[in-house]
């Protein structure tokens, strides 16, 4: 996980977390946050990496690409936890639905895993995209889209991909002037060409389009629970669906006179 800066930010890495711990009665991940708050994280049980606003700007490279930071962390993750089976970087704006032994079943089976099959990219999807990867990386047959919401690879070949997604989204920020998912297109080119990908849709919730409204949310829930042992928060986490409240508010703002 990457959780930095603002404390709903910190509620949604660690809420996720929460509820990965919970589920996986074995053991089988071991979750790390790297994090400019690690005191925050070790008072729920969690590990953390230790970064600062400068290791920040420096991953997001020349042109300030703020989800650039997600391939390098990966990087680093690979390269800080050489011994591991494979390596997912979950986005903060998520929570587990059940356990991780899908998801290590394939990764050990030597596959990738993101979160999500959305469409082809192409003239109705993303077409700035598409247009960059005429150039970058031209196909005879469209590429597809996944989503990064879950990002992961297996130990085989893991490195060599991660390092294969940079260098894509380097070069598709010289040609797309919509940035908001070029990670996630590197991403989706680069494991699909060399993997089988595990769609982890089933594993984990991602509320990539509420992860604003859910901040109040989740501050409650926290707030509501602070004096819980950990195994009792985790079980909380676990047993409350922040989505219908999240929901609710993201309808309240939609209908808001203008």
């Amino acid at each position: 996980y990457i959780a930095y800066g603002a404390a709903e930010f910190l509620h949604q890495a660690a809420f996720s977390a929460l509820t990965l711990v919970h589920h996986d009665g074995s053991g089988l991940m071991a979750p790390v946050i790297y994090t400019d708050n690690p005191d925050y994280f070790a008072k729920l049980g969690l590990a953390t990496v230790a970064i600062d606003m400068r290791q920040v700007a420096a991953w997001k490279g020349r042109f300030e690409f703020l989800h650039r930071v997600k391939i390098e962390v990966l990087r680093d993750a690979l390269r800080r936890f050489p011994g591991e089976g494979g390596w997912v970087l979950f986005d903060a704006d998520t929570f587990w639905k059940r356990g991780p032994q899908h998801m290590v079943a394939a990764l050990s089976a030597g596959k990738a895993t993101m979160h999500v099959l959305e469409k082809d990219i192409g003239p109705a999807y993303h077409a700035a995209v598409g247009r960059a990867l005429e150039i970058v990386k031209p196909s005879p047959v469209p590429h597809a889209m996944l989503n990064a919401g879950v990002v992961g690879v297996p130990r085989e070949g893991g490195a060599a991909a991660v390092d294969a997604a940079l260098a894509l989204c380097d070069r598709l920020l010289l040609y797309c002037r919509e940035r908001n998912w070029l990670e996630q297109a590197a991403f989706s080119i680069v494991l699909k060409e060399r993997f089988d990908v595990y769609f982890a849709e089933e594993d984990i919730y991602h509320y990539w389009n509420m992860n604003r409204q859910i901040g109040p949310v989740l501050a409650k829930f926290f707030e509501a629970n602070r004096d819980l042992p950990l195994a009792q928060l985790r079980a909380a986490a676990v047993a409350f669906d922040p989505i219908p409240e999240t929901r609710l508010r993201l309808e309240a703002e939609q209908n808001a006179p203008r």
